[in-house]
């Protein structure tokens, strides 16, 4: 085989080894991966949204929110930031207050944490789009007074 042939597969080892090494680092004392968020990340990823603010409520109450990357499986990482998720999942339940409450405390939505443009600015306009739209029921078995929990 010829080097040439080579090349590309070094590049992109080179470059994921490279992205890895830019990624920013935990906080000391603090593991990289949080059992709550990753579970509840992984139901918020299926479309399970009772899991996911379940999780995420558990989640942000162990961690403060702080957007810095953390491990979700053994090559994923997304970043810490439950109360984001949790405002998101609730969102999906249909409790509007609720959601808007956690997305206006979400540390993704009030400040520029870097490398996180993106979801702030899907934060920012799911507040807007929660904050005039009519207000919907709940999804079934949903109560939102008890912060998205089941009946």
């Amino acid at each position: 085989m010829r080097s040439s042939q080579l090349l590309p597969g070094r590049c992109l080892l080179c470059l994921l080894f490279l992205g890895a090494a830019c990624l920013p680092a935990a906080p000391a004392g603090r593991p990289e991966r949080h059992p709550d968020f990753e579970v509840g990340f992984l139901a918020f990823d299926d479309d399970h949204w009772l899991m996911a603010a379940e999780k995420m409520r558990a989640a942000e109450v162990r961690w403060a929110e702080d957007g810095i990357s953390t491990r979700i499986t053994d090559r994923w990482f997304e970043p810490y930031a439950p109360t984001y998720f949790l405002g998101r999942a609730l969102a999906k339940l249909g409790c509007r207050e609720q959601a808007l409450a956690a997305l206006r405390r979400s540390a993704i939505c009030q400040r520029e944490i870097r490398g996180r443009g993106a979801e702030r600015a899907a934060c920012q306009g799911l507040i807007e789009t929660l904050r005039v739209a009519p207000p919907a029921p709940p999804a079934p078995g949903v109560d939102c007074s008890r912060r998205g929990r089941q009946r």
